[in-house]
């Protein structure tokens, strides 16, 4: 990701009458850090999510293409067959 959690722009130890300095570090590195990361999970899960279905339509899309395919091979295949059972019986009264 493009985003990451910038230094802060002031010392750990500013506000050290009011605030130690192990305090103060808690806001940027914990409380600032669940803003960055907690998109960053999202997106990644999106993505994922985005794949797996993209992933799953082309296997379907595959599938339902061979089911076609047969489908459409067994209706020439018989039709075939019509029409060379159609010539023998034309033959067979020819003779």
């Amino acid at each position: 990701m493009l985003y990451k959690l910038s230094e802060p722009s002031y010392a750990y130890d500013a506000l050290e009458p009011y605030y130690d300095k192990a305090t103060v570090k808690i806001l940027p590195n914990v409380h600032h850090k669940v803003y960055i990361d907690g998109p960053k999970i999202q997106f990644t899960a999106s993505a994922l999510r985005l794949k797996s279905m993209n992933h799953f339509l082309k296997v379907f899309i595959a599938v339902a293409i061979i089911i076609i395919g047969v489908g459409l091979m067994g209706v020439l295949i018989q039709m075939q067959l019509v029409i060379i059972q159609n010539q023998v019986l034309e033959l067979a009264q020819m003779m």
